[in-house]
């Protein structure tokens, strides 16, 4: 928790208006204490001080006084104790990077940081601190009043950290806003089952077509099993859609399946084009050679790309399945 906060040096001639003496005698101490210790020591010796500490508050209503590294000691000490007053004084400081850290704590803490009139540099803190805190209690309740007051753009930056209901019930409404791939990598279920949804019910091919476009690279982050299922029942006839690097994660679960996908007759003219990366092909090549030669067979006027398949295989199976692609000007590799 408090790994992200970076200590710089103590700026020296700096004046302080500490509330005591004795405040003062124990903030001294302190600094000159973590003064030479490396990064990680100063948090651990932070956070030991911070949880003992009777004078705790006093020292640090004068740490919040001073410059940024003692405004980041202060905030330190009051994310170790749980202490609401002190994480909430850190959420105004002149310091962004102060502000980011006492938003996530604040969240953390179970506080309701969230103001329409905050400027939205910090709103957009708020959201990235969601996203990081795992927290869809408080996202769910904090995304109507977002976009009651800032629209879909804004509420689609809060969805990812909802729970997975609240994400089944606004997707339809925020797809357009949302960024469907990070989406997919939090819920995967929500987003695949909306993407089955819509091209089931699309009217046409060419629907289908469009919904595919926007959909495939986040439903290539999905369940690979339910991805199969969909893109055999459902893929667009001429082609596989989405970016070919992200059938490495279905390949890894099924080659079989992937095998096939790629050698259905009517995408021919689209395999004969499309490079093999070698997150896919490399999960190909422990395929029996009856599976792999249907793909072969399409790279048999390009010698180059029937090159790069042949070579993930082992040298001894080589010369097997460069035979079944019939007459071709390709070089079986060394």
């Amino acid at each position: 928790m408090l790994a992200n906060v970076r200590f710089g040096r103590k700026r020296r001639g700096m004046s302080f208006r500490w509330p005591g003496t004795i405040g003062r005698v124990i903030t001294t101490e302190l600094l000159t204490v973590l003064d030479p210790l490396p990064f990680r020591d100063r948090l651990s010796r932070v956070a030991s001080w911070a949880r003992t500490a009777v004078n705790r508050a006093e020292v640090c209503a004068g740490l919040r006084a001073g410059g940024s590294y003692e405004r980041r000691l202060a905030l330190v000490a009051a994310i170790t104790t749980g202490d609401g007053t002190g994480i909430r004084a850190a959420l105004g400081d002149e310091s962004a990077e102060i502000r980011a850290e006492a938003y996530r704590a604040a969240l953390r803490a179970g506080l309701d940081v969230w103001r329409p009139d905050l400027p939205a540099g910090d709103r957009r803190r708020i959201y990235h601190a969601l996203r990081l805190v795992t927290a869809p209690g408080v996202a769910d309740g904090l995304i109507p009043r977002v976009r009651t007051a800032h629209g879909d753009a804004e509420a689609a930056m809060v969805l990812p950290a909802c729970g997975a209901d609240v994400v089944r019930r606004l997707l339809p409404d925020l797809e357009h806003a949302v960024n469907l791939s990070a989406l997919a990598r939090r819920h995967p279920g929500p987003v695949l089952e909306r993407a089955a949804t819509r091209l089931a019910e699309a009217p046409t091919a060419d629907v289908r077509d469009r919904i595919w476009t926007l959909v495939a690279d986040a439903v290539l982050h999905c369940a690979p099993a339910d991805v199969l299922d969909l893109l055999e029942h459902l893929g667009p006839e001429d082609r596989l859609p989405g970016r070919i690097r992200g059938y490495g994660r279905l390949a890894a679960h099924d080659p079989v399946r992937v095998a096939r996908l790629l050698a259905a007759p009517y995408r021919g003219a689209w395999l004969a084009g499309t490079v093999l990366p070698k997150a896919v092909s490399r999960r190909l090549a422990g395929l029996p050679t009856a599976e792999l030669a249907p793909i072969a067979a399409r790279y048999r006027n390009s010698p180059w790309r029937l090159a790069a398949l042949l070579k993930v295989l082992p040298p001894a199976r080589r010369g097997e399945l460069y035979e079944t692609t019939g007459p071709s000007a390709a070089d079986v590799p060394d």
